[in-house]
């Protein structure tokens, strides 16, 4: 039996043991091994886990609890820190494994051949497949299909089948979503459907284009490198110090996307 001063020296020896947290069953158990006299709960076993997956209750160095590492000499440990941050957890986590994620991003995403761009801005002077479509802003009340002051109101619909109409994978694409480049562009009915400011992306790495810094500017200068293009109200953009090179080509124009997209009707 070992020779625990208090059920605080029992829990912090099974984890360090164990290398995890006891079951509820086995910590029982041990505390009424070791202190028979104990007014052990349930509550209790609760209360202690909290306390060491918070950092309260700081293990030996390099053991872990519940899934999470203990590091003692590291305030800044994911465990203790004060606020749940996301981003810094997803920046700490890629540091270690070494993902380059705007690399990632241009090896997976779909762009549409800058001559769709050009034959648009030949035909509207927008280079939007949809001109006169914007997204709705639910936040103010606006509702998708509405139609103000001569704006189409869309979720994100027009959008996807533009640059999907672009690509010539109309009816196709799976496991993709459609982003916009640049940030609030799809408030814009000028810029909403402007293929230069689209690129489709495999669903799970999405968001990234609207809360990722560096992807955003990796695909903001991207765009402007295959098309010229920037919004009116923006600057261009500057290219990005880790600029990948990986960039996936854009698909080549055929025929049929020609035919596509003056079949297009707003």
């Amino acid at each position: 039996m070992n020779n625990y001063k208090s059920i605080k020296e029992l829990v912090i020896g099974t984890c360090a043991t164990e290398g995890g947290f006891p079951s509820e069953e086995k910590l029982a158990s041990l505390v009424k091994k070791n202190f028979p006299d104990s007014a052990w709960q349930k509550t209790h076993y609760s209360w202690y886990k909290s306390q060491i997956k918070t950092g309260k209750i700081e293990l030996p160095s390099k053991n872990t609890c519940s899934g999470y590492q203990i590091v003692n000499s590291e305030k800044e440990d994911m465990i203790s820190t004060k606020q749940w941050d996301g981003f810094k957890f997803l920046e700490k986590a890629i540091s270690s494994l070494k993902i380059d994620l705007t690399a990632l991003v241009a090896a997976t995403g779909l762009w549409a051949n800058p001559e769709v761009h050009k034959i648009l801005v030949r035909d509207n002077n927008t280079g939007a497949l949809y001109p006169n479509v914007r997204r709705a802003r639910k936040n103010k009340g606006e509702e998708p299909r509405k139609i103000v002051n001569g704006v189409t109101l869309d979720s994100n619909n027009y959008a996807n089948a533009a640059i999907k109409r672009a690509l010539g994978i109309k009816g196709k694409g799976k496991n993709f979503s459609t982003c916009h480049i640049w940030d609030n562009s799809c408030y814009d009915e000028f810029n909403h459907t402007t293929i230069a400011n689209l690129v489709l992306l495999p669903s799970p790495l999405s968001t990234l284009a609207d809360h990722h810094r560096g992807v955003k500017d990796a695909l903001k200068y991207r765009a402007y490198e295959l098309y010229a293009w920037h919004p009116k109200k923006e600057n261009i953009p500057v290219k990005p110090k880790s600029y990948p090179s990986n960039w996936r080509e854009p698909l080549p124009i055929t025929d049929k996307i020609k035919k596509s997209i003056k079949r297009r009707r707003t």
